[in-house]
């Protein structure tokens, strides 16, 4: 990941280097249940190790301020997956 202040870091946020996505947004397209190879084909810059790499420092950094707010629906699905 690189530092905020080098051409590729976006709001602040780092970037994975070489392209234009945040490490957050990569960590997060996956624990929403993106598949890994969709994610290669979707974005041919990102290589498995950055991929890795972004989910490693999403969870070693994570992001500041408010958590954001869960809904109704996703409170019963939380609950719902919880109960197996």
């Amino acid at each position: 990941m690189r530092k905020p202040g080098v051409p590729h870091a976006r709001f602040g946020d780092e970037g994975v280097p070489g392209t234009r996505i945040r490490g957050h947004d990569i960590a997060d397209m996956v624990a929403n249940g993106d598949a890994i190879p969709d994610l290669l084909e979707a974005y041919p810059a990102l290589t498995k190790d950055k991929i890795e790499s972004a989910i490693i420092y999403a969870s070693a950094y994570p992001r500041r301020g408010r958590p954001r707010k869960v809904s109704g629906w996703e409170k019963k699905k939380l609950l719902s997956s919880t109960k197996n």
